[in-house]
C-alpha cells in the first residue's frame, strides 16, 4: 500500500510503502487514517531526509504498532528496524534486500 495515513503519538505520518496481512486488512482497514500501523512500513531514503527525522518516524511507525520499518537507502540497502532495535533481516519469511532488488 503506497502512502497511507497513519495516526501517531506525533499526529499523522505517511511511510512510502506499507505491507499488511489479510488479518490486518480485516480488521484494520476500515478508517481513512489507520488506527494502528500495518506489519510493515517502509520509507524511503531520500538526501531530503535527516537522520533524525528516520529515526523519529522509525520510533512513530513502531509505537503505532509496526513490527517492522525498513528504511530503503538509493543505492538498495535495507536496514531493518523493530522494537528491538535494528536487524540483519526480517523477521518475515523473505529478505528485503534481496526482494527489493528484484525491482
Amino acid at each position: 500500500m503506497p502512502e497511507l495515513a497513519i495516526m501517531t503519538d506525533d499526529g499523522i505520518k505517511v511511510p512510502d510503502v506499507g505491507w499488511c496481512s489479510d488479518t490486518f486488512l480485516a480488521h484494520d482497514w476500515l478508517d481513512v487514517v489507520l488506527r494502528k500501523a500495518p506489519e510493515i512500513c517502509v520509507e524511503v531514503v531520500s538526501p531530503s531526509n535527516s537522520e533524525v527525522e528516520l529515526r523519529l518516524k522509525t520510533a512513530l511507525y513502531l509505537r503505532a504498532g509496526a513490527i517492522e520499518v525498513w528504511l530503503v537507502a538509493e543505492d538498495g540497502t535495507v536496514e531493518v528496524h523493530t522494537q528491538s532495535g535494528a536487524r540483519e533481516d526480517s523477521t518475515f519469511a523473505f529478505n528485503p534486500a534481496l526482494e527489493l532488488s528484484a525491482y
